[in-house]
């Protein structure tokens, strides 16, 4: 064994000592934290759904240093609710308007429940402002980054990962986001909304929240590891200036090495590939998800520079499926996702694409298909799903909206002209298929 060897050798422990005590230290310190109670001097709300025509009844008051909201529910409508409104916003010096950056920040954690140990659920909503999407003068623009958990899920304080929250699908619907803006964003963050869960009961409730603590690190553990990264880097870079400069005669021994850099690499490469599979795929279905899309739809733009066949979609939404979580638990509505998406699976060609859209809505991508076999597709998809023996002797119907993309159209329309097509199904009675609208370079216009 060579000095330059033995040199690097003896090092490898003092790295790894390093890289220990990097990990160790970063673990117990470089933390930050964004803490908001009453004594933060922030400015709170109370709203409920008497503003949309309801008739609950909501106020809010601090007691023992702690927000406290009361919670009069009256079930006149199809979403009764009583909310904290946490104003972050802020004006600089110019008067502009501005609201926290909690990109930096890991998870959340809140102090908050109900006094009357009920299992109405909390839901929470983090409002972020992008002049992509939202204006200063429309508070409904800001995007709806969600989470609602429920009794079983209640701890005391009850902390949640920041990559955990979602962006509210009817939010995306009813402002016709682009699909490049779908994803959460905290960059902006104007309010924080506390709101009672989705099955809050009638009658009194109280609410109270003693703090919300946003949890974060000075140097995020993706910087850390790229500096061990670079430090290790660094020192396997400068062994081998080492051993290039004192033992190029040893071409042997150089591509011996260089071989086993190669197998590291293939390694790597092939753990990339699983890694990119899983980012790709709907983790409670397995069928693909929007990202996995993503290159299809680019290749879909292409194609319409040809004159081959266009492609189609098809969108369906399972009929009343909120009825199934309601009645038999989000649990067995996993279930009935799970056996859909399979039984979708197993019946489209090969040449198809299934992708979950959000929730219990999915996506059909047919490339070079013309719309009358993609109608008869659908149509014998809704006979099988109508006809399936479902868990629980339950009936279970979906309606389909289906449309051809034009050459003249973008993706953002084509899929928009889809998704009409299937509310017309859904509000002509659910089970059904209908074709979308042709395309129609005036009606985008107006």
């Amino acid at each position: 064994m060579e000095i330059s060897d033995n040199k690097f050798i003896k090092s490898i422990p003092l790295l790894l000592l390093l890289t220990i005590l990097l990990l160790i230290l970063h673990n117990f310190s470089f933390n930050k934290t964004l803490v908001i109670d009453p004594t933060s001097g922030i400015s709170m709300k109370v709203l409920d759904d008497s503003v949309l025509g309801g008739a609950s009844q909501s106020k809010y008051y601090i007691e023992n240093g702690r927000y406290v909201l009361d919670c009069t529910i009256r079930i006149s409508n199809a979403w009764p609710y009583c909310e904290f409104d946490i104003d972050v916003s802020q004006r600089d010096g110019n008067g502009k308007i501005y609201g926290l950056d909690l990109s930096a920040f890991d998870s959340v954690s809140l102090w908050i429940g109900y006094e009357n140990k009920n299992n109405a659920g909390i839901r929470v909503h983090i409002r972020n402002f992008n002049s992509a999407y939202a204006t200063e003068d429309n508070p409904d623009s800001l995007k709806y980054n969600s989470i609602e958990w429920f009794k079983s899920d209640f701890d005391y304080p009850v902390t949640i990962p920041m990559d955990t929250f979602q962006v509210a699908s009817w939010w995306i619907v009813e402002r016709n986001i682009p699909l490049k803006q779908m994803a959460p964003e905290f960059n902006d963050v104007r309010s924080i909304e506390i709101v009672t869960g989705t099955e809050i009961a009638e009658g009194s409730h109280r609410l109270f929240l003693d703090k919300i603590a946003f949890h974060g690190k000075y140097i995020t553990r993706a910087q850390l590891y790229f500096g061990i990264l670079l430090i290790w880097m660094a020192a396997g870079a400068s062994y081998i200036v080492s051993w290039g400069l004192h033992y190029r005669n040893k071409i042997k021994l150089y591509t011996q090495r260089e071989r086993e850099l190669e197998s590291i690499n293939q390694l790597l490469n092939n753990r990339s590939q699983e890694l990119q599979e899983k980012i790709i795929r709907d983790p409670l279905t397995g069928v693909l998800n929007r990202e996995g899309l993503k290159d299809l739809f680019f290749s879909l733009e292409e194609s319409k520079k040809t004159k081959l066949p266009r492609c189609c979609i098809v969108m369906l939404d399972i009929d009343h499926f909120k009825k199934v979580n309601d009645v038999y638990g989000h649990n067995f509505g996993d279930t009935i996702l799970c056996q859909f998406s399979a039984l979708i699976a197993e019946n489209i060609r090969s040449s198809d694409f299934l992708a979950r859209w959000g929730g219990e809505e999915f996506i059909l991508v047919c490339p070079l298909s013309k719309i009358d076999s993609i109608i008869m597709l659908a149509e014998k998809l809704r006979r099988i799903v109508e006809e399936y023996q479902w868990p629980k002797g339950i009936s279970v119907t979906c309606s389909f909206g289906v449309a051809q993309l034009d050459y003249n159209e973008s993706l953002e329309d084509f899929i928009e002209r889809a998704d009409k097509a299937l509310y017309q199904a859904k509000s002509r009675g659910r089970n059904q298929v209908v074709e979308a609208q042709k395309y129609s370079l005036d009606q985008v216009l107006n």
